[in-house]
C-alpha cells in the first residue's frame, strides 16, 4: 500500500507541475480576436484603405472570408497542418509528460522543445506547398507583374515569417524562431 501511495503521489506531483511545460505554434493574437472578428476587421480595414494585422490576414488566410466584392478562400495552413501531424505531436508531448514525470527535467524540456520547432517546421512547410485552391487569374497576373511567385499565401514572407513556435519551461519562456529557410 505505501509504494502505491509513493506512486500515485509522485504522479500527482507531475501532474501539479506539468503545466509549466506549454508550448505554442502559430501567429498569436495579441488582442484575442476570434475568426469571424478577424474577417470583419479585414473587411473594416479594407473599406477604410488601413492595412490589417498580421494575425487578421493570418486567421482570414486560415478560414477564409468575403471581401473586396469576392470571396478569399480558406486556405487553412494550421488546422490542416495539426490534423496530418497531431498524433506525432501528440506522441512527443506524451514523453514530454512522461520524462518530465520520472524526474527528467533536462529531457522534458529538450523534447518539448523539439516539438514546437518541428511543429513549426511543419507549419511552414504546408504554406510553401501552394495550398489550393489554386490564385486566381488576375492575382497569378498582378503577381507575375510585380516579380513575385505565384503560390498562394506567400507575396510578402510576413505570414510564413511570423509562424512561431514559443515554450513556456520551469527555466522561463522560450522563443524557438520563426522562419525556417531550410526544408520542414
Amino acid at each position: 500500500m505505501a509504494f502505491a501511495d509513493a506512486i500515485r503521489e509522485r504522479v500527482e506531483r507531475a501532474m501539479r507541475s506539468a503545466d509549466m511545460l506549454v508550448v505554442e505554434i502559430g501567429i498569436q493574437s495579441a488582442d484575442g480576436k476570434t475568426p469571424k472578428q478577424a474577417a470583419a476587421e479585414h473587411a473594416a480595414s479594407e473599406a477604410s484603405g488601413s492595412p490589417p494585422s498580421l494575425a487578421t490576414v493570418a486567421a482570414v488566410q486560415e478560414f477564409g472570408t468575403v471581401a473586396s466584392g469576392g470571396r478569399i478562400p480558406e486556405r487553412s495552413y494550421l488546422r490542416s497542418t495539426a490534423a496530418e501531424h497531431g498524433r506525432s505531436w501528440a506522441r512527443g508531448l506524451a514523453r514530454v509528460v512522461q520524462e518530465y514525470g520520472g524526474g527528467d527535467v533536462a529531457r522534458a524540456t529538450q523534447r518539448l522543445l523539439a516539438v514546437g520547432i518541428q511543429a513549426r517546421d511543419q507549419v511552414q512547410a504546408r504554406i510553401r506547398s501552394n495550398i489550393p485552391p489554386e490564385l486566381s487569374d488576375a492575382v497569378k497576373a498582378q503577381r507575375q507583374r510585380n516579380g513575385i511567385p505565384p503560390v498562394a499565401l506567400i507575396a510578402t514572407g510576413q505570414l510564413i515569417g511570423s509562424i512561431r513556435a514559443e515554450a513556456d519551461t520551469p527555466e522561463g519562456r522560450v522563443n524557438l524562431g520563426g522562419y525556417n529557410r531550410g526544408g520542414a
